[in-house]
């Protein structure tokens, strides 16, 4: 997903940082996304207080030009703190090239959904990508033991995505590299359909996770 000539680039949903590091690691070594000037801005959000206080030291110490910078907060309700220097202020609000969230959606309170459609508006610009990895939701229906996700429909996201925040749809296929219980899997071969041949992960049969990338067609 990740392309050459992007100045800036946030993940809402963070964590401690991992695929931040690697965000940064890849724009430093890999000779086709470090083409000319690299990313000004890494940045990462995440809820959780404690993965943010050791993520923000680990950056401060290990990541240069650019650094990477993790704040803590909501992201159904986040703008970037400004540093209230007059090219901040000149500037306005920060948006983003490329915003992505790796298993995050689901977990956006059902009744905060709008709000999150709105945030990512307004952390984008026209031609912003947003990429996001989401679960199944038929798979999640049929597993017994999942209560810590919303069930997110793809036409949910998909409408979402188009009124409230102008994104359109560039790409959507099946998560075929993550690996979940390759023995399982060989075990329950004769049950896969040919929908799920080829996914590290699934569940009853059925891929478990999805990619979905979206470009902002609107100004």
């Amino acid at each position: 997903v990740l392309q050459p000539g992007w100045k800036s680039i946030l993940e809402l949903g963070c964590a401690a940082g991992k695929m931040l590091q690697l965000v940064h690691k890849a724009y430093k070594q890999d000779k086709r996304l470090n083409k000319g000037v690299g990313p000004r801005s890494i940045v990462g959000v995440e809820l959780v207080p404690g993965w943010v206080k050791f993520a923000q030291p680990f950056f401060l110490q290990t990541t240069e030009n650019p650094t990477v910078q993790v704040f803590q907060g909501d992201i159904t309700n986040f703008t970037m703190p400004s540093t209230n220097t007059p090219a901040d202020l000149s500037a306005g609000p920060q948006t983003f090239d490329f915003v992505m969230l790796n298993d995050v959606a689901e977990h956006v309170q059902k009744d905060r959904y709008g709000c999150f459609f709105q945030t990512l508006k307004s952390l984008t610009h026209h031609g912003s990508i947003v990429y996001m990895h989401t679960p199944n939701p038929i798979a999640q229906l049929q597993d017994s033991g999942q209560y810590y996700e919303n069930v997110l429909p793809h036409d949910f996201l998909l409408v979402g995505m188009a009124q409230l925040a102008g994104f359109e749809l560039m790409q959507f296929e099946q998560d075929t590299e993550s690996d979940c219980n390759r023995k399982q899997h060989r075990q329950d071969a004769v049950r896969i359909p040919k929908l799920a041949e080829g996914a590290g992960c699934q569940s009853k049969g059925l891929p478990r996770y999805y990619h979905s990338v979206f470009r902002r067609e609107d100004h």
